[in-house]
């Protein structure tokens, strides 16, 4: 059996500090039939003078250049749609990097025994660059899973990671993905993706998340989190319209995953100032009417209004959090 290609999606914007340990960890990877692309999204600070001066003589390494900055899901999607050539692809920011050397080859193994299986993933560490901090997420004891896509659709203990997942390239096309502007493009895209598929999980810590304050999807911008909870509800009206859920069971699905979305922020909001957090709970109005009516309503958020009203909520969630 010939092994497919594998191609590790590299999109770099202004990453100067940072993208030679994202390109080192991918050509450290001991899986063979392998292709690392790297799209420059127009960076002005040298990330593409780095990559040329040092990466250009190798085989496998592909640099492309945009002619104009086209922001980062575009890029996204000009690497999966337009550069990759591989009949499986992972996507690894410029600003992150893998630190388990062995798992796309592993990953590869677990697709080959199991040719029903469209997508593989693992766990994370969130890396904290100002103290050299690595806090892992999920098992490490290197066990496999083989779970229904459906089934990490309606459970929201499983976990998905960006940088972990390995999936099919020819069935992520026919799904649209990274076609929606919004910072969580990536779950939007694969929550519709394992619908009715079939996933295996390696449980073991393959990656480093780098959190460095400029994360794009780090902090809270409240226009941005307003827009991104479109990653929650597109695939969720994508399942409702592929009946492939019960009513009930989607509804369940659908409040589980908004209460747990709406707490991060609603705290990180309200840590900001009293007025970000009445901005926030304005803006629910715009996502979901009958959300914002039951959300509103819950004591946690009424407890949480008098405090910031008594300006106490900062302290209080400064010491609990």
């Amino acid at each position: 059996m010939i092994d497919p290609k594998v191609t590790i999606m590299i999109p770099a914007y202004n990453q100067i500090d940072y993208i030679r340990q994202a390109i080192d960890s991918a050509l450290s990877q001991t899986y063979g039939n392998l292709e690392i692309i790297i799209s420059d999204d127009c960076s002005t600070d040298g990330t593409g003078k780095l990559i040329m001066d040092n990466y250009s003589n190798i085989p496998n390494i592909v640099y492309s250049r945009n002619q104009q900055n086209i922001g980062r899901v575009a890029n996204y999607r000009h690497l999966l749609y337009d550069l990759s050539t591989g009949s499986y692809v992972i996507n690894l920011d410029g600003d992150d990097f893998f630190t388990d050397k062995d798992y796309i080859k592993d990953a590869v193994k677990i697709i080959n025994n199991n040719p029903d299986i469209d997508m593989v993933f693992a766990n994370q560490y969130q890396f904290y660059e100002s103290t050299g901090e690595y806090i892992p997420e999920g098992k490490n004891d290197n066990t496999v899973e083989i779970i229904g896509g459906n089934k990490i659709f309606t459970d929201i203990n499983i976990h998905l990671t960006h940088l972990t997942i390995l999936y099919n390239r020819e069935k992520a096309l026919k799904e649209n993905f990274y076609s929606k502007n919004i910072i969580g493009a990536d779950m939007e895209s694969i929550y519709r993706f394992i619908l009715n598929k079939k996933t295996a999980k390696i449980n073991r810590v393959i990656g480093a998340w780098r959190k460095h304050g400029k994360n794009e999807s780090g902090g809270i911008n409240i226009e941005n989190c307003i827009k991104n909870y479109e990653a929650i509800l597109s695939p969720i009206r994508f399942a409702e319209n592929s009946g492939i859920f019960a009513r009930e069971e989607i509804e369940s699905v659908k409040s589980k995953r908004l209460d747990s979305y709406t707490d991060r922020n609603v705290i990180l909001a309200t840590l900001i100032s009293a007025k970000n957090f009445t901005l926030f709970l304005n803006g629910l109005k715009s996502v979901d009417q009958d959300f914002y009516d039951n959300y509103r309503k819950k004591s946690k958020i009424i407890l949480l209004k008098t405090l910031v009203k008594l300006r106490l909520a900062k302290p209080i969630l400064y010491f609990v959090v």
